[in-house]
């Protein structure tokens, strides 16, 4: 090629990767505003939604409340469409109830999908208009009789972010800042990033205390295996 054709040629040359460049940074960024693609969150409005949310929480409270051996194992299944039924018609209802609080305005209820080990917690926001969709991957460990989510990445629509990378981004640059000045929103937040250990036991109305002992996942399932404690008053009058 002449020196003179070379030279035309080259300032083209140059460009072509700087436009695969940014054609690629605005494919990435078209993709934080896309859902990812098992989000399919049930219509809480719908009767079958409604009644399979009930049979699944009038379930766990009556495996929770049975008369069992004192520290026999037993186990409980849930799959996701159950879990996302329950927080569509149920959860906001709940958190009012027992927790005396609105729904945060703008925010969607979560919606989980289990993947091999590990669950994926979504929510899906108001940002400029539009809805963003936030995952996180968790995996659930018991450390020395404490529960520790593992907090493995962060989706922002389809776009991942590793765990290991997220604790150096500010929460502002994937989240808007006004929600971030909700209280119960920072502290569910800095849970996950932190990866806080959790007490896994919690008490029963008649004083028992029921303990999760294991987690695993088969085939769309999250198994749980706990145990029924007695209540402290019955521990002290063995004593």
């Amino acid at each position: 090629m002449p020196p003179r054709a070379r030279q035309r040629w080259a300032p083209i040359i140059l460009l072509v990767p700087l436009g695969l460049l940014l054609a690629g940074v605005a494919g990435a960024w078209r993709m934080t505003w896309q859902a990812p693609q098992w989000w399919s969150p049930p219509d809480p409005s719908r009767e079958q939604t409604v009644l399979l949310a009930e049979r699944v929480e009038y379930r766990l409270a009556e495996e929770a409340h049975k008369v069992r051996s004192d520290d026999d194992p037993w186990l409980l299944r849930v799959t996701e469409d159950q879990v996302n039924a329950w927080l569509a018609a149920r959860l906001p209802a709940w958190v009012a109830h027992t927790h005396a609080l609105d729904w945060p305005q703008g925010i969607g209820v979560p919606q989980i999908h289990f993947n091999d080990n590990t669950v994926n917690a979504g929510i899906d926001f108001a940002d400029r208009d539009r809805r963003r969709y936030l995952v996180a991957s968790l995996s659930p460990r018991l450390v020395e009789g404490k529960l520790v989510l593992v907090l493995e990445g962060v989706s922002l629509g389809r776009v991942w972010i590793p765990g290991r990378s997220i604790r150096s981004i500010p929460i502002d640059r994937i989240m808007p800042a006004g929600y971030m000045a909700n209280r119960d929103i920072k502290r569910l937040v800095d849970l996950l990033i932190d990866e806080q250990r959790i007490d896994p036991t919690f008490e029963l109305a008649d004083g028992r205390r029921v303990r999760l002992r294991e987690i695993s996942f088969d085939q769309g399932e999250l198994i749980v295996e706990c145990e029924t404690n007695p209540a402290r008053s019955q521990d002290r009058e063995r004593d």
